[in-house]
């Protein structure tokens, strides 16, 4: 199997990969302890992190039946 060595380096334009949940909590909580003088700035962009860990684990979550239909039926109606 190739290893992580084996691939090119992505191109400096390149986006980078998305950063997991588990990720994006460790950021948010690494911004809480910068607090300092600008708390409320450290505490509202870990409250923006979390709210993005929370959605990307929500998506990784298996979905049920009623919310595959009411996903197909929201992207019919294109809402």
């Amino acid at each position: 199997a190739p290893s992580a060595s084996d691939r090119p380096a992505p191109a400096p334009d390149d986006p980078l990969p998305p950063l997991s949940a588990e990720e994006l909590g460790e950021i948010a909580r690494r911004w809480r302890s910068r607090a300092g003088e600008d708390e409320d700035r450290a505490d509202t962009v870990a409250q923006a992190l979390e709210s993005l860990a929370d959605h990307r684990r929500a998506a990784a979550a298996p979905r049920s039946a009623a919310r595959k239909v009411g996903e197909r039926i929201s992207a019919c109606m294109r809402i």
